[in-house]
């Protein structure tokens, strides 16, 4: 791929997306076979559209779309836990994974810090990328909590790693 060109990065929230554009959205992730027990907490994998786009519409979450150019790139969520803490979820499309993925994220934390005193994010232990992936783009370890991720996929609960940032970070 390409040098990475941030003018070409764009976000889409939920409310300037037509059903048609979150039903491609939905198509494009599950078309690359994506694990999305990765967009934890969400097991993506028994949605239907209907279900994508009532997910993605969810008052009690902000849901975004990162584009590059006309591509996806990436979908992120931030679900509203309490009055300026918000709780984010991440998924990268395959063909950002690496460095790309790294410029998204960061990109993302900045928009969302504009709105959001302090984001946090819990991974499962289990899932080394997403905790390398949160560390490399700022966040910051808080602490594991026992038992707090369920993985649909395996049936089973795990210890979850908690991160944070804040606009103290940016």
């Amino acid at each position: 791929m390409e040098k990475f060109d941030l003018d070409k990065l764009y976000f889409m929230v939920a409310t300037d997306l037509s059903d048609e554009s979150l039903k491609d959205i939905f198509k494009a992730i599950m078309t690359e076979d994506a694990e999305l027990s990765y967009f934890y907490p969400y097991d993506m994998t028994f949605f239907t559209e209907d279900d994508f786009i009532e997910f993605a519409r969810d008052p009690k979450r902000v849901f975004v779309a990162a584009m590059y150019g006309e591509d996806l790139a990436a979908i992120m969520t931030v679900e509203n836990a309490l009055p300026g803490l918000g709780s984010v979820s991440y998924y990268g499309m395959k063909w950002v994974r690496g460095n790309h993925s790294v410029y998204i994220g960061k990109a993302f934390l900045i928009y969302m810090l504009k709105f959001y005193n302090c984001l946090i994010g819990l991974s499962p232990i289990t899932k080394e990328v997403s905790i390398k992936f949160n560390k490399t783009i700022g966040m910051k370890k808080v602490g594991i909590i026992p038992g707090a991720c369920y993985i649909a996929r395996e049936n089973k609960y795990v210890d979850g790693l908690l991160t944070q940032i804040d606009r103290r970070a940016l």
